[in-house]
């Protein structure tokens, strides 16, 4: 409990109490956590796995707006008794979270100061991820877009391979379509054009970066 980051200068009693007050759920991949729209009934840590967010134009098309891991906060965040879920939350892989009920998340905040600014901290980080990728979505062409797609995968979940950069996280063409806003067919064009051009390999929903600061380029562009 001690390494999640929100609670991670609670000892003690408090730390004690935390753990009397918040639940672990085991969810498999694919599990539906909440969908958009309902309403909140606390926020969400991740200990184990990870956890999709996503949402659904009207006329059906997924749009994820992130794959998290663990320490990372998703749900509700606010103080108010009747905000909704903005998007919806799906296990990505099978794992463990950890459920924090509305009226102690409040008295939590209000009385340990530490761990309203530890929350401003990863809400804050979070927040300069979602407005980069609304930048990308708006301004970067399709080749940039999935480029700033990997790049970012890279920084979060990238190990050092034989040959290049292993992205940790499984992937497939409908994910990365999905995270950059691109149809599957165009998605796939683009990473045809990276593969064939020996900047990345994907395989098995293994993606290896083979010349990263290539990609990082293609990023930067436009």
């Amino acid at each position: 409990m001690r390494r999640l980051t929100i609670v991670c200068d609670l000892k003690g009693e408090d730390l004690l109490e935390f753990q009397r007050n918040v639940q672990k759920h085991r969810v498999k991949s694919g599990q539906l956590i909440y969908s958009e729209g309902e309403k909140c009934a606390g926020l969400y840590i991740i200990m184990h796995g990870r956890v999709k967010l996503y949402y659904e134009s009207i006329d059906g098309k997924e749009q994820i707006v992130d794959i998290i891991g663990p320490g990372a906060v998703f749900g509700d965040v606010s103080l108010t008794a009747n905000s909704r879920y903005d998007v919806s939350a799906e296990a990505y892989e099978d794992g463990v979270y950890c459920s924090i009920p509305l009226d102690y998340y409040q008295q939590l905040v209000q009385s340990k100061p530490q761990v309203a600014i530890r929350l401003l901290t990863v809400l804050e980080s979070q927040l300069t991820k979602s407005r980069k990728m609304i930048r990308d979505l708006s301004l970067k062409r399709a080749r940039q877009r999935m480029a700033s797609i990997i790049v970012r995968l890279a920084n979060e979940e990238g190990r050092d391979a034989p040959g290049g950069m292993e992205i940790k996280l499984p992937v497939t063409v409908q994910t990365l379509a999905y995270m950059s806003g691109l149809t599957q067919e165009t998605a796939s064009r683009v990473l045809s054009e990276f593969r064939k051009t020996g900047v990345i390999a994907l395989k098995n929903r293994r993606l290896k970066i083979l010349q990263y600061e290539k990609l990082k380029e293609n990023a930067e562009m436009g």
